[in-house]
């Protein structure tokens, strides 16, 4: 019995994601900026549908943009507190993709 080729294992893992992300845990896709992992993305993106919510999360994102927290200039407006929605409520039950995650701080 031979193994899977590489391509239907990527596949198989983007499947999976796409049918179950919570279950999962998440995927850890390590791959150099290039048309191999734009296209796994893609394909991904393509089994998922419109229904799987999926966000960003930049390098450079602050705490209260990833957690959420007070929205100071609607709160100001409305003359009460307003809460900021974070990246984690915005991709809850989806995918929250990490650029870089090996060059994040260890709390992220």
């Amino acid at each position: 019995m031979t193994a899977p080729a590489a391509d239907n294992l990527a596949a198989l893992a983007a499947a999976v994601l796409a049918v179950a992300p919570a279950r999962l845990g998440g995927l850890w896709l390590r791959a150099s900026v290039g048309p191999m992992r734009d296209a796994w993305l893609a394909h991904f993106k393509e089994l998922a549908g419109e229904a799987l919510p999926y966000r960003r999360m930049p390098a450079a994102t602050r705490e209260s943009r990833l957690l959420g927290g007070l929205d100071l200039a609607a709160t100001l407006t409305a003359g009460h507190p307003v809460a900021e929605r974070g990246l984690l409520a915005e991709a809850h039950g989806g995918v929250l993709q990490l650029a870089m995650a090996e060059r994040l701080d260890p709390w992220l």
